[in-house]
C-alpha cells in the first residue's frame, strides 16, 4: 500500500505546502478557479497520480481505489478546462491537452463508481454531465 501512496503523498504535500506558503484559505464552497488550484499544480498532480497508478498497475483492487481517489483531481482538471473553454479563466495552451487526456479516464471511473453527486445539492445524471461537459469543452463524444 505504501507504494501508491508515494505519488499521492507527493500531491498532498505539494498542495498543502502551496496553501501554507501563500496563505491561501479555502472554504467549503471553493470552485475550480480557486487560488489553491492552478493549471501548473494540476499538471504536476496529474503526473503524481499517474505515478501512483503505475506503481500498483498489477494489483487490480488497489488500482481501482487509486483511480477512485484520483477523481477529485480529474474533476478539477475538467472543470478548470471548462472555465477556460468558456473564457471564464485565461486559456492555457499547455493545460488544454491534459483536459482532453483526462476526459475519458474520468468518465470510465465515474460509470463504474457509486458516485451519485458532484455537489451536495443535486443528484448526478452521469450522461447529462458528460454530454454538457463535452459540449463546453468542444470535445466529440
Amino acid at each position: 500500500m505504501w507504494r501508491e501512496s508515494q505519488g499521492i503523498r507527493a500531491y498532498l504535500d505539494r498542495l498543502h505546502d502551496r496553501v501554507e506558503r501563500e496563505n491561501i484559505h479555502v472554504n467549503i464552497w471553493a470552485q475550480c478557479n480557486s487560488p489553491h488550484l492552478t493549471d501548473e499544480l494540476l499538471i504536476v498532480a496529474n503526473q503524481q497520480w499517474q505515478q501512483a497508478e503505475n506503481l500498483v498497475a498489477a494489483e487490480p483492487e488497489v488500482l481501482r481505489r487509486v483511480k477512485l481517489s484520483r477523481m477529485s483531481v480529474d474533476y478539477a482538471i475538467l472543470e478548470r478546462g471548462r472555465l477556460q473553454a468558456l473564457r471564464k479563466l485565461p486559456v492555457n495552451e499547455r493545460f488544454r491537452p491534459l483536459v482532453g487526456a483526462r476526459f475519458n479516464p474520468f468518465f470510465d471511473v465515474l460509470w463504474t463508481s457509486k458516485l451519485n453527486r458532484l455537489n451536495e445539492w443535486n443528484l448526478l445524471n452521469k450522461e447529462t454531465y458528460r454530454r454538457d461537459l463535452a459540449k463546453d469543452l468542444r470535445m466529440p463524444l
